[in-house]
């Protein structure tokens, strides 16, 4: 039986958050964009620790939350 884990590596391409964390970077796309994280990226607690959970960067991370859009 696949994990949920595994399901979601399957649907990013194989990449996973704590790939993308141990990597310094955003998830490969087609859900990141793959682009290796700055110390500007990370300006507060807040979005280390959704960076961290997540593998996602800020601006990708604010496109699947939605924020800043009309959805």
């Amino acid at each position: 039986m696949t994990t949920i884990p595994e399901f979601l590596a399957r649907l990013a391409g194989g990449d996973t958050p704590q790939a993308a964390v141990d990597d310094a970077r955003c998830l490969l796309p087609p859900i990141g964009c793959g682009q290796p994280l700055t110390a500007t990226d990370l300006t507060d607690q807040e979005t280390a620790r959704e960076w961290h959970l997540s593998g996602l960067c800020p601006p990708c991370f604010s496109r699947a939350a939605g924020e800043g859009s009309d959805a």
